[in-house]
């Protein structure tokens, strides 16, 4: 949303004014994942330092934005709601080292699902296999989306590349659904709040 664009302040102090009036509300994150991806390795040495330069800037915005979820869940989590976060299985961007803190200090659990489990097809109509990952503080959702593994045969899928490639970016109504179910099933216990901080870091 325009109004709470997670690269600025501003974004990021409505969103958390939202949290505060709506203490125990659940939050799911997923930025876009074109900055981590593997074939940022072949287009840099494809296209140069004019590429890299164009990929730091869209990396370092994607870690702004994920400095700010982290605020965020923060606030999430004060308040007895449950977070989760999503990328491709895949991505580079697990192995930030800023992720990899946060995801320990909150003991999230981790699940690995397959799109093509969840409806996830090419324009053809046959499965694109996209391999997912959530970490998250709900032990439901991990439950829900556990047994969603792929159970095609290679032969079956059809790659996930081209104009199927920015399809796959959205959610199939099957994952919305899960997703909603997971977040809303059960709430976390709210840690004790001090009303004067709700600002701080």
């Amino acid at each position: 949303l325009d109004v709470a664009d997670l690269t600025t302040n501003k974004g990021l102090a409505y969103a958390r004014a939202i949290v505060r009036d709506f203490p125990g509300c659940s939050l799911h994150g997923s930025l876009p994942c074109t900055p981590w991806t593997l074939w940022n390795f072949m287009n840099v040495a494809k296209y140069g330092e004019s590429f890299k330069r164009k990929l730091d800037r869209s990396r370092n915005k994607s870690i702004i934005m994920l400095s700010h979820f982290f605020l965020l869940a923060k606030d999430i989590i004060r308040y007895g709601g449950h977070v989760s976060f999503e990328w491709p299985r895949f991505s580079t961007g697990w192995a930030l080292a800023k992720l990899q803190k946060w995801i320990t200090k909150h003991h999230l659990l981790t699940v690995d699902f397959d799109g093509c489990s969840l409806g996830v097809k090419s324009r053809k109509g046959r499965p694109i296999k996209k391999p997912w990952r959530i970490v998250t503080t709900n032990p439901e959702l991990v439950r829900l989306l556990k047994p969603h593994r792929c159970k095609h045969d290679s032969s079956e899928h059809d790659p996930c590349a081209g104009a199927d490639t920015k399809d796959t970016g959205f959610y199939t109504p099957e994952l919305a659904t899960i997703l909603l179910k997971g977040l809303t099933h059960v709430k976390a216990k709210p840690t004790k709040v001090n009303n004067n901080k709700h600002a701080s870091s």
